[in-house]
């Protein structure tokens, strides 16, 4: 089965591609959702969440984080959000 995550330029060229086929725990990905200033996103597949934050300096996407066992048969969750942090 395909499972990517696929970050593109503001252009439409691939910046980068995370490609997790070859996990056997990864089904596919069925939501993301994006904190407000936009430079780090979650994405939701069947039993995890792959955080990831832009690195501005080098203009790349860096997986920060896979949180597991927090969510089971998430393929129902068609949208997801966040909301900024109270000051």
């Amino acid at each position: 089965m395909l499972a990517q995550i696929v970050f593109y330029e503001a252009n439409g060229r691939t910046l980068q591609t995370f490609d997790y086929s070859n996990d056997d725990g990864v089904r596919e990905f069925t939501a993301c959702a994006f904190n407000p200033s936009g430079d780090a996103v979650a994405f939701g597949t069947y039993n995890r969440f792959y955080v990831y934050v832009h690195n501005a300096n080098r203009n790349v996407w860096e997986q920060v984080s896979i949180i597991r066992g927090f969510v089971w048969n998430y393929f129902s969750c068609r949208s997801s959000g966040t909301k900024e942090a109270a000051s």
